[in-house]
């Protein structure tokens, strides 16, 4: 009478019609560790679709690791999707834990879920779209980022106070459309006097084209009363590409021309056009446990590549729970532009505590 069998290893399975709690919220954990909530509102041996929050899901069978839903009272229960006599009529099974069928719904009054493009793309267009509740659904965007503050206060033999804050935030718009803001201060006195004094905003609009590459784009202004650097303003477009994309590993680099105008504080400006490089690196270890990353950017003038800019991010970070990340790092900065009476190396240490979302 069963012509095959089919089975859904999920947690708990289904759709309003079985229980009758219209605004009971259903959990689907995929097989990479991503987790989407809503409401599962259709069903086929092919998939589910899911109406979440921030949006509507097709998701095939094969991306599906499991199902919660609280229309069950039976934990951990299994669920076999099988054809009967025609393949139009399919029976969803309820398993206890001991296998034993508890009860079987006829699905042939459910719609089914259409097999579409949609369904068919790979895990990668589900992480895109909605990795987990935590992502807010502003403007339409998937929000990430991250907020950082450090201070260190010291008395005795030498007096010293440093205050560092920066923040960074990124809107994903279907992995296709990606904007950054971001702003970094700090400040540094050693015995009433400023050691360091700086502050840099900047934004930036990614489009990809592609799967992996990108049409980059940058702004940023940045001043150091230490260095006499009233201010220095970039701009740059190139071409980017994304090598890995995923929880555990990101990876990216840019490259492409650019404007730079910097002005010192008793000196003119001076205005170039620019060759920019930028390289971005984090991955988690140990089950996130810890964390490396490293970025920096190379700025040269075109008519002189033999002077250039370069800036640097390395270091450690911490997750301790609940968003919040404990980051020790180290930035180093090497201008062998800079005026006779500015050092060319500049290298910070710093040790922060943050917040990341989502």
């Amino acid at each position: 009478m069963v012509k095959n069998l089919f089975t859904f290893s999920i947690g708990v399975l289904l759709c309003a019609s079985f229980g009758g709690v219209s605004h009971a919220k259903d959990t689907l954990r995929l097989k990479n560790g991503d987790i989407l909530s809503g409401q599962i509102t259709q069903f086929s041996m092919d998939g589910v679709r899911l109406d979440a929050p921030y949006g509507t899901f097709d998701i095939e069978v094969g991306f599906i690791g499991g199902i919660e839903s609280p229309r069950y009272h039976v934990e951990d229960l299994q669920f076999e999707v099988m054809s009967s006599s025609t393949i139009d009529d399919p029976i969803l099974a309820a398993l206890d834990p001991s296998g034993v069928p508890s009860h079987r719904i006829n699905t042939k009054d459910i719609p089914p879920v259409p097999v579409s493009d949609a369904v068919s793309n790979t895990e990668t267009d589900i992480e895109g779209q909605a990795a987990d509740d935590k992502h807010l659904d502003l403007w339409g965007a998937d929000w990430s980022g991250e907020v950082n503050a450090g201070a260190e206060f010291q008395t005795g033999n030498s007096d010293s106070e440093t205050l560092s804050l920066d923040g960074e935030t990124t809107a994903n718009w279907d992995d296709i459309h990606r904007a950054t803001i971001g702003a970094d201060y700090t400040r540094e006195e050693e015995n009433d006097i400023k050691v360091e004094d700086e502050q840099e905003v900047y934004a930036a609009y990614d489009y990809f084209f592609a799967e992996k590459w990108f049409w980059n784009n940058t702004a940023s202004f940045k001043q150091d009363n230490v260095d006499n650097l009233d201010s220095r303003i970039e701009a740059a477009s190139g071409l980017g590409y994304q090598f890995y994309n995923r929880d555990d590993l990101s990876l990216e680099a840019t490259l492409g021309p650019g404007y730079q105008r910097e002005k010192y504080e008793d000196q003119d400006a001076q205005t170039n056009m620019t060759a920019n490089w930028t390289f971005d690196y984090e991955q988690a270890f140990y089950d996130d446990f810890v964390r490396l990353f490293h970025a920096h950017a190379l700025t040269t003038p075109m008519d002189d590549m033999s002077l250039w800019l370069f800036e640097s991010e390395s270091g450690i970070k911490v997750p301790l729970r609940a968003g919040i990340v404990a980051t020790s790092e180290i930035n180093f900065d090497y201008n062998n532009n800079a005026p006779n009476d500015v050092e060319e190396e500049d290298t910070t240490y710093r040790i922060k505590l943050g917040y990341e979302w989502p």
